[in-house]
């Protein structure tokens, strides 16, 4: 799903979670098994993990202006917990309708408006 290298370690981890994340109550992992509510709910979790990753990335050392390491994680996820409502409510409707019909430009237009909104609910936060 990714060219070698960082990103795709980056996509592996992310997979990782998500289906760790989803199928929390699965004992022994059964592609076949999967509903499609879970298919959907993890390509959420995993494009917030992805999305989250890059913001994180691109915030730098704004992190290091927190008042203390307590508080950056919990900055992270409130922040994490932002993005993946917003990925839901970008995505959760159009992949109710079958995830084959998402076009990768469908997918990438998703996750920009997915950011505005996490930008724009961001900026509120304190």
């Amino acid at each position: 799903m990714a060219p070698e290298g960082i990103d795709a370690d980056r996509v592996a981890v992310a997979i990782n979670e998500a289906m760790t994340e989803v199928l929390v109550d699965e004992e022994i992992f059964d592609p076949s098994a999967l509903s499609a509510d879970q298919i959907v709910e993890v390509l959420v979790d995993y494009l917030a993990r992805i999305l989250f990753h890059q913001v994180t990335e691109d915030a730098g050392s704004a992190w290091n202006r927190s008042p203390s390491e307590a508080r950056t994680i919990e900055a992270e996820n409130e922040l994490f917990d932002l993005i993946k409502i917003a990925m839901d409510r970008q995505l959760g409707p159009k992949l109710a309708n079958g995830v084959g019909r998402m076009s990768k430009v469908d997918v990438e237009r998703a996750q920009l408006n997915a950011m505005q909104e996490v930008w724009r609910e961001w900026e509120t936060f304190e």
